[in-house]
């Protein structure tokens, strides 16, 4: 971290320094975030079934979702492979169940419910109970062409369904959701100022940059926060967030400094781990056998606070360069700078930026993996709303209302060779990474474990909130506002670009082909205090 240099005794070159390089930073570094990115969305999925070419305006500018509602549930193939929903009673209990028809056209949703106390990791991890649920399924399907539905069958509008929030987390809470960063070209483009195919060539070469993100964590060294954080949340639950999050920053009293929150959202394909899985599982495992411990996938809200992240990424460029660069980095400095370091500290606060607060949201499906031990290409969806000023108090941008959804994010999650935004690494890479002896998540107690029911969330595509100016730029205001502190530039950063982030009453809306949609209200609560 910078000592800080008072100016007050400095010669006046320096003061015409200062002064320059605050323009610079207030016309460059400071600027607000694009409302609209529309280089990061992919515009050849736009007219392409099972996208509803009707439910989406597009012209030069932007980008709209229109009326994102029940019937942008999409096209659920049932009868590709086993999908699972859970059904929220009225009292408060819920059932696991599998879906035997979702028709949106026809406002109809058809559930059956699993035996007591069974969950879907039961049903997908015995074959004997996937054949057992394959063959009552295609009775129900029989029973229900005849006109002659089973009473066991819950059957039920999905519109109701969906404003009702009766649909919950499709699998029991896993002892450990995990999420990978950076896995997109587009995000690194888009995002984060990374544009040359040299350097995401060589960030393929390195390992998966994977963080924690359930159960939360505290921040490193710091106070254990009080709030009532539950996580795992629904897919049509709201998320709630802290309005003042830390970041990796001391007072003088020595009190670890806490900011607003800037939140942002991650729309995101998650797998699920079928099995126990150790290092030694792993190490020498082939990909095929990899691909099997994988037994179904599902949407994924990956929410996070910005903060920490860009503040532990801003001391980082201080920091020197490692002199061994281990598995994470290319060993390059420029291209590792541009991205930051990874090691247990930058990965315990990513680790707590992304999980305090409730931002897991999963569902409504669970999918299970196909035969063919491969990733599913799956098309992804992302938008966003703002609310009335008057609730998210901060006005909203230019040009823009209060009644729409903008498109965001529109890409292919593939790990497809000859897709131009495909994953840098690949499902068995980042299985391995994850359970690396030498492991940056190790900043909680070794040895690593996968357990069944385990989530890993694959990375975020382009177009996102946050946007990060080209290292030149940053580098030059850096050598010409030498004084400043990680908490200076932080304000820079975020100051003013409050309105562009995630506020109270805003909405997100996920969706991912034959995986359903979510859609989400933000909702602050204040902090308590450690």
């Amino acid at each position: 971290m910078k000592n800080a240099h008072p100016l007050d005794n400095r010669p006046w070159p320096l003061w015409i320094g200062a002064t320059l390089g605050l323009l610079l930073l207030v016309g460059l570094v400071g600027c607000q975030p694009d409302s609209t990115k529309m280089e990061a969305l992919d515009r050849n999925l736009f007219s392409q079934t099972p996208l509803p070419g009707n439910y989406l305006s597009v012209d030069a500018g932007e980008a709209n979702i229109i009326q994102p509602g029940d019937h942008w549930m999409g096209k659920v193939d049932t009868k590709a492979g086993l999908t699972f929903a859970n059904w929220r009673n009225a009292d408060g209990t819920h059932r696991f169940c599998i879906v035997v028809l979702c028709d949106p056209n026809q406002d109809r949703l058809v559930l059956l419910p699993l035996e007591d106390d069974e969950t879907p990791l039961d049903v997908l991890r015995e074959p004997t109970r996937r054949v057992y649920y394959g063959q009552r399924l295609e009775a129900h399907r029989a029973e229900m062409a005849a006109g002659t539905p089973s009473d066991r069958l819950i059957a039920v509008s999905l519109t109701e369904g969906v404003a009702d929030k009766r649909l919950g987390p499709p699998l029991p809470p896993p002892r450990q959701m995990l999420a990978v960063a950076a896995n997109f070209p587009s995000h690194l483009k888009e995002d984060l100022a990374i544009d040359d195919p040299d350097i995401i060539e060589a960030l393929r070469g390195t390992r998966p940059r994977v963080f924690l993100k359930y159960p939360p964590v505290s921040p490193p060294d710091g106070p254990v926060p009080t709030e009532a954080i539950r996580g795992i949340i629904g897919p049509f639950d709201p998320i709630r967030y802290p309005a003042r999050i830390h970041v990796p920053v001391r007072d003088e009293d020595g009190q670890m400094v806490q900011v607003a929150a800037s939140v942002d959202y991650e729309a995101e394909i998650g797998m699920v781990i079928g099995r126990r899985l150790t290092w030694e599982d792993v190490a020498t495992a082939s990909d095929d056998e990899l691909y099997g411990a994988i037994i179904g996938y599902l949407l994924i809200s990956d929410t996070k606070a910005r903060n920490p992240q860009v503040v532990q990424n801003i001391i980082s460029r201080d920091n020197p360069l490692p002199a061994d660069p281990g598995p994470y980095l290319t060993g390059n400095e420029a291209i590792d700078r541009q991205l930051g370091f990874w090691d247990k500290e930058t990965c315990h606060w990513w680790s707590y930026a992304a999980g305090w607060g409730d931002y897991a949201g999963l569902g409504p499906f669970l999918v299970a993996a196909p035969q063919s031990r491969t990733l599913p290409d799956r098309i992804m969806l992302t938008g966003r709303s703002y609310a009335p000023e008057a609730i998210r108090k901060h006005p909203i941008p230019p040009g823009h209302t209060t009644d729409t959804f903008y498109l965001r994010q529109s890409v292919i999650v593939s790990s497809r060779d000859g897709y131009a935004d495909r994953m840098l690494w690949t499902v068995p890479q980042i299985i391995r990474s994850t359970l690396a002896p030498d492991n940056a998540l190790d900043f909680r107690p070794p040895p690593r474990t996968l357990y069944p029911g385990d989530i890993i969330s694959l990375g975020t595509p382009g177009g996102t909130v946050i946007t990060v100016k080209p290292k030149a730029v940053v580098d030059l205001a850096d050598a010409l506002l030498f004084w400043w502190e990680p908490l200076d530039w932080h304000d820079a950063f975020f100051g003013g670009n409050e309105a562009m982030y995630l506020n109270p009453g805003d909405e997100v809306f996920f969706w991912a082909e034959n995986l359903g949609y979510q859609r989400h209200q933000l909702k602050a609560f204040e902090n308590q205090g450690p």
